[in-house]
Order: structure tokens, then C-alpha cells, then sequence
């Protein structure tokens, strides 16, 4: 395919210009209410979009971004918010939690 190497660079480029996006949507601050809404919106735009997710790449790769950015968004919470104990044991169980997260985040 003789378009083959334009379009990767074109991905590569919309996918960086993407990242700046991606970090403000998973640090920006929000109220419990607004929190909420979000997290009912992406599911809402999950539900109906999925009806079409075998018929589209695109869409696909848009529903993936989406719950990579809700997942994101949630772990980055966790690490900023719930990480403090009042001891040891606490720590320990809180910690490998956390580390349970990351690990059915990355895989």
C-alpha cells in the first residue's frame, strides 16, 4: 500500500497532538456532581456507540481512548486522594490495592 507510511506519520501526529488533551481530562479538577456526570456521559456514549463498534475501526479506537481516559482519570484520583494511612497494615493492604489497579490498567 503506497499510502501506507503518510497515514502512520498522520496517526503518530494526531495521537501527540491528542496527549495534551488526555492529561488535562485526567487531572483536571472536578466537583463530585460534575465527577458524576462525566462518568455517566462516557458510559451513556459507550452504550450507544457500541451498537456500531464492529462496523467501524475508528469508532473502536474512539470508545478505547474514552475508557482509557475514565480509567486514567480514576487512577490518577486514587494516587492524588486515597493514598493515606494511619498505619502499617492499612498502608500495606491500600498499597497492594493500588498496585492491583495499575497492573488491570496496564494489562
Amino acid at each position: 500500500m503506497t499510502h501506507s507510511l503518510p497515514f502512520k506519520a498522520m496517526a503518530t501526529l494526531v495521537a501527540l497532538a491528542t496527549l495534551p488533551v488526555l492529561a488535562i481530562g485526567i487531572t483536571a479538577p472536578m466537583s463530585l456532581h460534575y465527577q458524576a456526570a462525566f462518568g455517566m456521559l462516557s458510559i451513556l456514549v459507550m452504550l450507544i456507540f457500541s451498537r456500531w463498534l464492529e462496523r467501524s475501526k475508528g469508532l473502536s479506537i474512539f470508545l478505547l481512548l474514552l475508557s482509557a481516559l475514565v480509567s486514567s482519570r480514576y487512577l490518577y484520583w486514587r494516587a492524588t486522594e486515597t493514598l493515606e494511612f494511619d498505619d502499617l497494615l492499612s498502608a500495606v493492604c491500600g498499597y497492594l490495592l493500588f498496585a492491583a489497579e495499575i497492573y488491570a490498567w496496564g494489562s
